[in-house]
């Protein structure tokens, strides 16, 4: 248990924020093979987007039981193409994409020359193109080499030529005494990034002469090609050479290179999602402790208030001795024996126009005020000193969560103090438990608001990117397609079909044709101190639509 945990926060720690999984040429030849073997003859059935930037394609071959799930994250720093096990896809907040390839099947997969472009060719001429670098991942659907679709951005791309590979630049032999790397990239300039330092290093390279590189450069390119088993690296890197060929720290070892892409993308995207949690509780709970330890500083200052409160009632003893006389209209401080220090006169501030009983009282007042605060000050300096107990106790017990099942205990183990300390409600995950109706079309998510206060809960929960909707000029609900991120507006039908149910979710229900409001949420506004329901919208257009009712209600 103890390795298992030691290797999990090793893992978690020291994968770079800049690491890109697929940035390995040698690593997609053999991909392109194993998903080759895997979905050959298989047909494509369904793809959808069950996260941000991740995208899934569902193929059967004929006499599967189970249909093979092939995933590809786009995710910055964590690009990533692997097939896995099938898994039932999520019937909420997801997005298909597609249609058209469904029962095509599957004829070749290949992989570009020289460069991270991998597709997979599909019947009726077909293919789906996966760009494998930078932030410009993306999933094109090609037919007669132009894009017809696409997984990011499809209106940005469509009709446009497909990528086609990056021609090498003809390149002229650096310098004799240019750097190792420069001139092992020159004789393989798809060596992989990560590895060409560490193998420097280890074969002392940095001044070898350049035909001594060149043929140790050869020797590492055959090795490349002949790859028997794939290690994962500690800092993520899919490393095709043995132990032998370069010694580097291993997280884990594996047959095949698809199982070794996996479990890099999960040790990467759940430290990404680790820490993102944990940057949920943290700053927080470092906000509260720095906040109390303030206070206690104030209240070891209200502690002197006690000489103040003494004082105050020293006063009031003294002028009480005087009660039986008449300040002057112009006597604003009194001197008089110090009755509890004998030869030593004090002088005493007072007000002409109160006598001296009642400027007596007035620090009587004081010293009482002053005792009080003394004691709310010692009350509140238990609290706080209780508050920051359970804070510094809560901070030492988050440093030792290591992966994100030791934080999900952690939080279920601590969610009364976090209650208590009134951070919890803001750290709920994101997505709401919605009071609006759900309803899909063609793959998109709708929905559709029961009421004012629903309205403004859906409208709030939406995302800048998805499409809103509202009857124009007539109270009704608000209507909202969710486009998971996505910049472009859905299909036409689509469009028309959620317009209708704003139509009939309206007070213009019973009209032959009802103008809808169509825009981006982010060009929908709530005006402060407007009542629930109440919006402002910078941009519209509008479609004219007969109401319809939904397939079902609920």
């Amino acid at each position: 248990m103890l390795g298992c945990l030691l290797f999990q926060r090793r893992s978690l720690e020291l994968l770079p924020d800049s690491f890109w999984l697929m940035n390995n040429y040698y690593t997609l030849i053999y991909l392109s093979k194993h998903i080759y073997d895997k979905l050959k003859s298989s047909r494509f059935q369904f793809s959808l987007s069950p996260h941000r930037n991740v995208w899934t394609g569902y193929f059967q071959q004929t006499g599967q039981n189970e249909p093979m799930r092939l995933i590809f994250s786009t995710q910055p720093g964590e690009i990533a193409l692997f097939t896995d096990r099938y898994r039932p896809p999520k019937k909420q907040n997801v997005q298909s994409f597609f249609q058209s390839l469904k029962e095509k099947e599957v004829q070749d997969v290949h992989l570009a020359e020289g460069d991270r472009l991998l597709t997979i060719e599909l019947s009726n001429d077909l293919h789906l193109l996966f760009q494998l670098f930078g932030n410009r991942a993306n999933l094109f659907l090609v037919e007669q080499n132009l894009i017809v679709d696409a997984f990011k951005n499809p209106e940005k791309v469509k009709g446009k030529p497909a990528p086609t590979p990056r021609k090498p630049k003809p390149g002229k032999a650096p310098p004799e005494d240019a750097s190792a790397k420069k001139w092992m990239l020159h004789n393989e300039n798809k060596l992989p990034r990560p590895l060409i330092q560490p193998l420097i290093d280890q074969y002392s390279l940095e001044h070898a002469a350049p035909d001594e590189i060149g043929r140790f450069t050869d020797e590492v390119r055959n090795e490349l090609l002949s790859a028997g088993k794939f290690r994962v690296l500690a800092d993520g890197t899919i490393c095709p050479l043995s132990e032998y060929r370069l010694k580097a720290d291993t997280l884990k070892t594996f047959d095949s290179v698809n199982d070794a892409i996996r479990h890099a993308y999960h040790l990467r995207s759940a430290r990404r999602r680790f820490g993102n949690k944990l940057k949920k509780w943290k700053p927080s709970l470092e906000r509260i402790r720095d906040k109390t330890r303030r206070t206690l500083t104030q209240l070891e200052d209200a502690e002197k208030a006690l000489e103040r409160a003494e004082m105050y009632e020293k006063y009031g003893h003294l002028l009480m001795t005087k009660a039986h006389e008449t300040p002057r209209p112009d006597e604003t401080r009194v001197e008089m024996n110090d009755l509890y220090e004998e030869d030593t006169q004090i002088t005493i501030e007072i007000d002409p126009l109160l006598s001296f009983a009642e400027n007596a009282q007035s620090y009587y007042d004081k010293s009482a005020g002053a005792k009080k605060r003394i004691d709310e000050a010692k009350k509140r300096k238990a609290e706080s000193e209780h508050t920051l107990e359970i804070v510094e106790n809560l901070l030492t017990s988050l440093d030792q969560a290591n992966s994100l099942s030791d934080l999900e205990k952690w939080e279920k183990k601590h969610s009364s103090r976090l209650e208590k300390l009134g951070i919890t409600r803001t750290h709920r995950e994101e997505g709401p438990s919605v009071p609006f109706l759900r309803r899909s079309a063609n793959g998109f998510e709708i929905w559709i608001g029961k009421n004012a206060k629903s309205n403004d809960r859906l409208t709030s929960a939406a995302h800048k990117e998805d499409i809103w909707m509202h009857a124009r000029g007539t109270s009704g609900s608000h209507v909202v397609v969710r486009m998971n991120n996505r910049q472009d507006y859905p299909p036409r039908n689509v469009l028309i079909k959620a317009a209708s149910w704003a139509a009939w979710y309206s007070k213009q229900r019973g009209a032959g044709l009802v103008p809808v409001i169509v825009t981006k949420k982010k060009y929908v506004s709530k005006p402060k101190g407007a009542p629930p329901g109440l919006v402002r919208v910078q941009r519209e257009e509008v479609e004219m639509v007969k109401p319809k009712k939904p397939e079902h209600d609920s």
